[in-house]
């Protein structure tokens, strides 16, 4: 007895007629595509190269380098650094890094040095004028290097980029004057600092169409809340319409990805902070930080906007994000390290063991979302193999403001672009001449950007 035999040609036909049906899903669900994207990854990275994106990661204060040594009469670093002090959160994940040493942000005019308040030359590669620490210069047209990506391949997602911040966008002891790395066309793009806001503008329940405000939206959710509903039970016809298109395999994830968004939005909006640690989101606030008191929910902030952003990544909601740990002249107070004598700020001026201590916390949080990107299969790979990961703060010694050399690192390997596990020196180059190679991995060259007088060309990564 013969049986039917399935053609090469016409097991292509079904599984184009499967991608076809699945990316029509996607497309239509609008709103609620991040329910369908985590679950359909495999079928869609088979059938086609995996999207490409672009995580900034920042932190204040700089990384203690490597030895020692005296630079016009300071003690400053010898370019190098390594896994064994301040960065040593990162260590487990040092074969997808590639971490750079003598890489500098040049000395502004009359020779002064940036490292004061250089947040907006991170991602701008724009020195400015000579000003006292903290204050940010803006020039007309000012954009950095992740919203030039995001230009170029916003368009792709729901959200062109998104940008979160824990503790940032806070004024220092002086006054509100630093603020937010990521600025477009003169203005600064400030950070999302309430998690439930970010929840609300990421997972709305919108029909396809202008998205609501996220006043609107977060107060959608906030009723929801108080009827004990969850938004995701507003999307019922929509897990439907999935459920009936998937395998066994693929409702189980589907499951698992509605229970572990279940749980976000319960620890985050939570009126009276759940038993898991849930933050109290502030009546009626829009765009306004969580009640923060002394800086004991600063852990539980930074977990919720780690898991928020891996969603906006995982869901497909961006490809382009940013997350800024604090700023330059946080005064905050590391209380649950019990960390109580001094704020960030003075502790990078009287640099010791407990900012060490409070570093190694910053940037163990921002391990964190490396690692979730790592731990997420994607075709023969992971998430972190399809992204890039810049991550770097506005100075390299805290205590003494030298910015000669910064701490930078990439992680992932931009779809296989990029050679990890390794150190790579960067021999006194601009750290702004590394976006001009971030742009061309991410396929978005940077032209007529930044200050001419810090880009020279691209660095020699091979």
């Amino acid at each position: 007895m013969s049986h039917p035999t399935l053609t090469l040609s016409q097991g292509s036909r079904a599984m184009s007629k499967s991608l076809i049906k699945r990316r029509s899903i996607l497309k239509g669900l609008g709103a609620a595509s991040f329910l369908a994207v985590p679950v359909f990854r495999a079928t869609l990275a088979e059938a086609q190269a995996a999207p490409l994106r672009l995580i900034v990661l920042y932190f204040p204060g700089g990384a203690m380098m490597t030895g020692s040594q005296q630079i016009e009469g300071r003690i400053g670093g010898q370019g190098m650094f390594s896994y064994d002090k301040m960065l040593a959160p990162l260590a487990p994940l040092s074969s997808d890094i590639l971490l750079f040493e003598n890489i500098v942000e040049p000395v502004g005019p009359d020779n002064y040095d940036l490292g004061h308040g250089s947040e907006s030359t991170i991602l701008t590669g724009n020195a400015g004028p000579s000003l006292p620490e903290g204050v940010v210069f803006i020039p007309p047209g000012l954009t950095s290097f992740d919203q030039v990506v995001a230009q170029k391949i916003g368009k792709n997602t729901r959200f062109a980029s998104l940008q979160f911040g824990v503790f940032s966008n806070t004024p220092d002891s002086d006054g509100p004057k630093s603020g937010s790395i990521v600025y477009s066309n003169g203005a600064s793009v400030p950070n999302v600092l309430d998690p439930a806001t970010m929840f609300s503008r990421l997972f709305n329940g919108a029909p396809p169409g202008p998205a609501p405000s996220d006043a609107d939206a977060l107060a959608k959710q906030q009723a929801l809340t108080a009827k004990r509903q969850s938004i995701l039970d507003l999307l019922k016809g929509q897990v439907t319409d999935i459920q009936g298109l998937v395998g066994s395999a693929e409702k189980l994830r589907l499951e698992e990805h509605l229970a572990s968004l279940r749980e976000l939005e319960k620890s985050i909006m939570s009126p009276t902070g759940g038993a898991s640690g849930g933050i109290v989101s502030a009546p009626g606030a829009s765009c306004g930080a969580p009640s923060l008191g002394a800086g004991t929910d600063v852990p539980a902030v930074s977990a919720a906007m780690n898991e928020l952003l891996y969603q906006s990544i995982n869901c497909d909601a961006t490809r382009v994000a940013s997350l800024q740990m604090l700023n330059s002249g946080a005064e905050l107070f590391f209380t649950w390290l019990g960390l109580n004598n001094m704020g960030h700020h003075p502790m990078q001026h009287a640099p010791g063991p407990d900012f060490v201590i409070a570093q190694n916390w910053l940037l163990a949080q921002l391990a964190v979302v490396i690692k979730r990107l790592k731990d997420t299969p994607e075709g023969s790979g992971s998430m972190l193999d399809n992204s890039l990961v810049f991550l770097s703060s506005e100075m390299g010694d805290g205590s003494l403001h030298l910015n000669h050399p910064v701490p930078v690192l990439l992680a992932g390997k931009a779809g296989g672009q990029l050679r990890t596990g390794r150190t790579f020196n960067a021999n006194g180059n601009n750290r702004a001449n590394l976006a001009l190679n971030i742009g061309n991995l991410m396929g978005a060259p940077l032209t007529n950007w930044g200050d001419p007088a810090w880009i020279t060309g691209p660095l020699d990564l091979s």
